[in-house]
Order: C-alpha cells, then sequence, then structure tokens
C-alpha cells in the first residue's frame, strides 16, 4: 500500500474508533489521545495525499495544517449555527475524513487532481 493511500485510510480509521469510543462512552487518556490525533491528522491527510507532494514531512505538516483550519472551520459554522457539540463535530469533521478519502480515491492515480 502506498503512503498516498495508507493516511486517508489511517485518518478514516482513526476516526470511525473515536466514534466508537464516544458511542462506548470511553474516556481517560486513550480517548484523549485519540482524539487530539484525529484533529491533527483527520480530514487534512485524508485530502493533502491527492496534492502529490513527495516530501513526507512537508506531506505530514501540509495536512496537519490542512486538519487544523477544517477543524476550525467546522467548528466555526456549528458555533454560528448553535449547533456545536461533540457529535456534531465529530460527524462533520468525520464526513469531511471520508469524503476527502473517497474523493481521492477516485482519481487517476499517479497524478494529482489539480494538475489535470
Amino acid at each position: 500500500m502506498t503512503r498516498r493511500r495508507a493516511w486517508p485510510l489511517a485518518a478514516c480509521l482513526s476516526g470511525g474508533v473515536l466514534v466508537l469510543f464516544v458511542l462506548a462512552g470511553v474516556g481517560g487518556p486513550i480517548r484523549l489521545a485519540l482524539a487530539v490525533w484525529f484533529l491533527l491528522t483527520g480530514a487534512g491527510m485524508a485530502i493533502v495525499p491527492s496534492l502529490g507532494i513527495r516530501a513526507p514531512r512537508t506531506e505530514l505538516l501540509a495536512g496537519a495544517l490542512c486538519s487544523l483550519v477544517i477543524d476550525t472551520l467546522v467548528a466555526t459554522l456549528l458555533a454560528a449555527l448553535g449547533a456545536l457539540t461533540t457529535a456534531n463535530a465529530l460527524g462533520a469533521l468525520l464526513t469531511v475524513c471520508l469524503a476527502g478519502a473517497g474523493a481521492g480515491a477516485l482519481r487517476e492515480p499517479g497524478r494529482p487532481s489539480w494538475r489535470r
């Protein structure tokens, strides 16, 4: 499995595990660590591999920054709508993560989507 496919899969799986932890009521340091991991990598690393960045460190940095921007936009939008809850935010971020991973999987392999 290539890095371009591994990151979106890892991001979506970590989001899915976090949803299971929330539904099961699991708390403590394990859920906190998983939540921080998902917030730093989830949405961004589902989208950034589609950009075709070759350097792994640069790709990880771009993914983390993209994730923080998406997290902020989702939280701002939910707060403006008066619907800022843990469940809503997690659902919205997981939706963005799945959409980004799906879009990256559908595009032509070996060619960044922005170079068409």
